[in-house]
């Protein structure tokens, strides 16, 4: 029983460390993280799309082997595309973002105003929520860099929060132990 309660006290320790750390990177330097995060996907869809291309020239591709090296070369592209300019990759995915939170808030605006027609309530509620949804949608738009940055920032609070709870874990974990040693004897 002892044994279990180490193991378990440092793997969660390590975690919360490793977890503090990067919420830390995430607050204080969101740009680099979107950037360091962005070269991450580039040179994955890089080798996977060398890797695909290498197999169907090798004629180790099984299936719809020409799928293969259209899947490849589109690995390639993309991925040097995002290695040479890694903040298109999160510019992209924050623009799609917002597309999709605008024609998101647009089928909500045309739901409540079918509310309002069959005398559904708080069709109103529903008007202002798919206003703002809308509205936000066009921000992250026009402002998807910020956006995330944001993301970050609020991924890196998020990994800081969960890590003081790792270590209030780490902390509950070794008095429980000590309890458990007390109870042995």
């Amino acid at each position: 029983m002892s044994d279990l309660f180490k193991r378990i006290k440092w793997s969660t320790l390590l975690s919360a460390v490793l977890t503090l750390v990067i919420g830390i990177f995430l607050l204080v330097r969101p740009d680099a993280a979107v950037v360091t995060i962005s070269l991450i996907v580039g040179w994955m869809l890089l080798i996977s799309g060398v890797v695909s291309a290498v197999l169907f020239f090798a004629g180790k591709t099984f299936g719809f082997a020409y799928l293969n090296i259209i899947l490849g070369v589109i690995g390639i592209a993309l991925g040097l595309w995002i290695v040479i300019d890694p903040a298109f990759i999160a510019n992209f995915i924050m623009v799609l973002l917002g597309i999709l939170m605008l024609v998101h808030g647009a089928v909500d605006l045309q739901s409540s105003f079918e509310l309002k027609k069959i005398g559904g309530r708080r069709w109103g509620l529903d008007m202002v929520f798919a206003l703002i949804t809308m509205a936000l949608g066009v921000l992250v738009i026009f402002l998807h860099f910020k956006a995330a940055e944001l993301i970050m920032v609020l991924c890196g609070i998020s990994l800081i929060l969960d890590s003081v709870t790792d270590f209030i874990i780490v902390i509950r974990l070794a008095r429980a132990q000590r309890a458990a040693r007390k109870l042995e004897q």
